[in-house]
């Protein structure tokens, strides 16, 4: 009974945390989210994927985007250029992480990004902590 009382205490400060920063969010904007810590552009062209690594510390917002917004081939208007993004632990959890006395395995946080584009374009990325 202790540990779900802790378990509902726990997710209900998650919840209204969440809230409170969404709320933020709303009222001061991208301002609440501080001084993006690293952040970086690429200049790509057609169809690859890089991993760009982000250290030990998970970011509370990642940002990737093309820069310059959207634009399509004039001789083929209906092909968009994708852009997709994901942010990985690289770290793979083992037996003995759960016990007391493991060998303090550090987390190691990429963002990966793949893109399929018809000329030269630009990436802006940036992680917030």
């Amino acid at each position: 009974m202790k540990t779900f009382l802790q378990s509902l205490l726990g997710k209900t400060y998650q919840i209204l945390f969440y809230l409170w920063r969404m709320l933020c969010y709303f009222v001061c904007g991208d301002n609440l989210q501080g001084e993006a810590m690293q952040s970086g552009e690429l200049n790509v062209t057609g169809r690859d994927k890089v991993e760009i690594n982000l250290g030990k510390h998970h970011p509370c917002r990642v940002v990737v985007r093309f820069k310059g917004g959207h634009h399509h081939v004039p001789c083929n208007p209906k092909h968009h250029d994708e852009l997709r993004w994901e942010l990985k632990n690289k770290h793979r959890p083992h037996r003995h992480d759960r016990r007391n006395d493991h060998c303090h395995h550090e987390n190691k946080y990429v963002i990966m990004i793949c893109w399929h584009v018809t000329d030269v374009r630009t990436i802006e990325w940036a992680a917030y902590y």
